[in-house]
Parts: C-alpha cells; structure tokens; sequence
C-alpha cells in the first residue's frame, strides 16, 4: 500500500501503544472513539491527495448523482447511449465540446 496509517493511541496488553489497525466497535457506529480517530486519519490522508483539489464542472458532479440515485440503486452497468441521455438531461455537451465528448470525459 502507498499509505498505511498508524493507529497512535491503540491500547496494547502492556498499556498504550502503537497499532497497525484501528479496532473499531462496530455496535458503537460513530460513537466510538476509534471510529472518530479513523475519520480522522483517512481525511488527513484525502486531503493532501492532487485530485481531490482538481476542479470538475458542476454537469459533471450533477452527472454523479445521476449516476449514483436511488433509481439506479443495484443496476452495475449502464449502456453509453443511455449515459448520453443521462449527460444531456443534466446539461453535458451545451459548451464547445460535443455530448459524446463531454460524456467520455466525465467518465
């Protein structure tokens, strides 16, 4: 892995100490303290990553959510036309690049 993040303030037989994982209690959610603490690190992480301060055109996210809506939930596969469709109904293709374009692009 490119990263791995140690876990800092893990408790250990001997009393605190430095962990490879973070144990979680899962019947806790985001209550427990571990879970905050992974939150945490994997933002710390994203953060410092290039493409997530890449700017994208609003089309492109509204696209996303398309893509991403309760209506598609369980479908895995989608055809290109039907993507083209999709991309025009959220404004893909009204700029100087054509919809088959745009489209390839966003994806």
């Amino acid at each position: 892995w490119a990263c791995v993040q140690p876990f800092h303030q893990g408790q250990v037989s001997t009393g605190r100490g430095l962990l490879w994982f973070f144990p979680v209690d899962n019947t806790r959610g985001k209550e427990d303290p571990v879970v905050q603490q992974l939150m945490l690190s994997i933002e710390e992480v994203i953060e410092k990553e290039d493409y997530i301060k890449q700017k994208v055109p609003f089309t492109w996210m509204a696209m996303y959510d398309k893509l991403q809506s309760p209506e598609r939930q369980g479908k895995k596969t989608m055809t290109l036309s039907a993507c083209h469709t999709l991309g025009a109904s959220v404004g893909l293709g009204r700029g100087s690049v054509s919809l088959s374009e745009e489209v390839r692009a966003c994806l």
